[in-house]
C-alpha cells in the first residue's frame, strides 16, 4: 500500500508542473462488479463459481488538468452468487473499502463541454467483511488470505465535463481489471490446476461516476 500511495503522490507532483487548472469536487459512483470468477473446464465438463455485486461509492477528488486523484468510501452487499454445482443464490454479506485512485487524462474542449480519455489505477483497502448477523467473515479467513481482500485495480475509460463558469458536472465510464492474483486467488485456483484441466480466476468491473466540481 505504501508503494501505491507513494506512486500516486509522485504523479500529483509531476502533473502539477503541467497543470493549467486546479479543481476540487465530490460525487458518487455505481459499479457492476464480477468478483472471484473461477472457471475450469476439461473436455465437455465445465465449472464456474462467481459473485456479481453492485457496489456504491462516495468520493472526493482533486483535478489538475492531466491528473485526477480521489479518495472514497466503497460499500457493497448482497448481489448474486452462481456456482455450476449449486446454482444461483443471494449472498447476505457486507463489505466496505477505502479507495485511493489516480488517473491520467487529456481533455479536448468543445465550447462549454470537455471530453477526455483517462487511464490509471485504484487501490481498495478493505475495512471489513461481515455476514447479515454482524459476524466478522474477514477474521474467520486464514491469516494469509485476509490481506487478499485489499485489491489494486487497473482502470481506463472516458469522461465528459459540462462547464457552467467555474462550476462543472462530470460523468465518467471506467472499465477495470484486478492487477494481480492474490494469495487467496492462487489457493482457490490451485485444486483445478491439474493435467487436462483449463482454469482461470478473474475480476472485472464497469464503473459509472457522477461528479460535480469547482475550478479554483
Amino acid at each position: 500500500m505504501k508503494k501505491t500511495l507513494a506512486a500516486i503522490i509522485l504523479l500529483a507532483i509531476s502533473a502539477g508542473a503541467f497543470a493549467a487548472d486546479f479543481s476540487i469536487g465530490a460525487g458518487g459512483a455505481i459499479e457492476s462488479l464480477t468478483w472471484l470468477d473461477l472457471k475450469a473446464s476439461s473436455g465437455p465438463a465445465t465449472f464456474e463459481s462467481k459473485f456479481n455485486r453492485t457496489p456504491f461509492e462516495v468520493k472526493v477528488y482533486a483535478d489538475v488538468t492531466i491528473l485526477q486523484l480521489s479518495v472514497g468510501y466503497l460499500f457493497m452487499s448482497g448481489g448474486s452468487y452462481y456456482s455450476t454445482s449449486t446454482g444461483a443464490s443471494t449472498p447476505t454479506d457486507w463489505m466496505s473499502y477505502i479507495t485511493f485512485a489516480a488517473y491520467g487524462k487529456y481533455p479536448f474542449s468543445f465550447g462549454p463541454v470537455s471530453i477526455f480519455p483517462l487511464i490509471g489505477m485504484e487501490y481498495r483497502l478493505n475495512l471489513w467483511w461481515k455476514d447479515s448477523s454482524g459476524n466478522d467473515l474477514k477474521a474467520a479467513l486464514p491469516s494469509q488470505w485476509q490481506s487478499s481482500l485489499n485489491e489494486l485495480w487497473l482502470q481506463g475509460g472516458a469522461g465528459v465535463d459540462v462547464n457552467f463558469g467555474r462550476f462543472y458536472v462530470r460523468s465518467e465510464l471506467l472499465l477495470g481489471f484486478k492487477a494481480a492474483m492474490s494469495t487467496m486467488d492462487t489457493d482457490l485456483l490451485t485444486p483445478f490446476q491439474v493435467p487436462g484441466v483449463t482454469s482461470s480466476m478473474s475480476y472485472f468491473t464497469v464503473n459509472v461516476d457522477f461528479l460535480a466540481g469547482y475550478k479554483l
